[in-house]
C-alpha cells in the first residue's frame, strides 16, 4: 500500500479501525507492506479494543515513511520533531518501521510526481529501504 499526504492520514483510520474492531488477521501482518510519503498524520499509533495503544507497524508486514526535510506538510507530521525518542512514542521509527528524509536542496515542496524522488540515492540511509530498492523492476525482498 502507498499513501501519500492526505491518503496517510485515510490508510491511518483505516488501519485504527481494523486494530480497534478486532478485524486485524495475521494475513495482513504477514503481506501487507505500508510506504508513505509526505505524510501529516502526528503520530502512527492505534488503539485496540481494550485500549491499548500500539504502533500500527506492528499490525502490518513492514512500515516506511518518507519525507523532503522541507515539507510543509510533512511538517506536521512524521517531521514535526527530529528526536528519535519522540518519533518512537510515536510509531514512526521501529524494529518494523523507518523514516527516510531527503535532505537535497533540490527537492523541496510537497508535490509527489515533482518534488518527490524515488532513487534511494537522495534519502538519508535510502539504501535501506524496501521499496525505493525495487526501481528497474527489481522484486522487493
Amino acid at each position: 500500500m502507498i499513501a501519500y499526504s492526505q491518503g496517510c492520514l485515510l490508510l491511518r483510520q483505516v488501519l485504527q479501525e481494523f486494530v480497534k474492531g478486532g478485524c486485524y488477521r495475521e494475513a495482513m501482518a504477514d503481506r501487507l507492506r505500508v510506504f508513505t510519503f509526505g505524510n501529516p498524520s502526528i503520530d502512527w499509533m492505534g488503539t485496540d479494543a481494550q485500549a491499548n495503544e500500539t504502533p500500527l507497524c506492528e499490525r502490518v508486514n513492514y512500515t516506511e515513511h518518507s519525507a523532503n526535510e522541507r515539507d510543509f506538510v510533512a511538517a506536521l507530521g512524521v517531521l514535526r520533531t527530529n528526536q528519535e525518542e519522540a518519533l518512537r512514542k510515536a510509531g514512526y521509527i521501529h524494529e518494523r518501521s523507518s523514516v527516510f528524509i531527503n535532505h537535497g536542496e533540490d527537492w523541496v515542496g510537497h508535490l509527489f510526481g515533482t518534488q518527490y524522488s524515488l532513487r534511494m540515492e537522495d534519502y538519508e540511509y535510502g539504501e535501506c529501504s524496501r521499496l525505493l530498492a525495487c526501481a528497474g523492476g527489481r522484486e522487493m525482498g
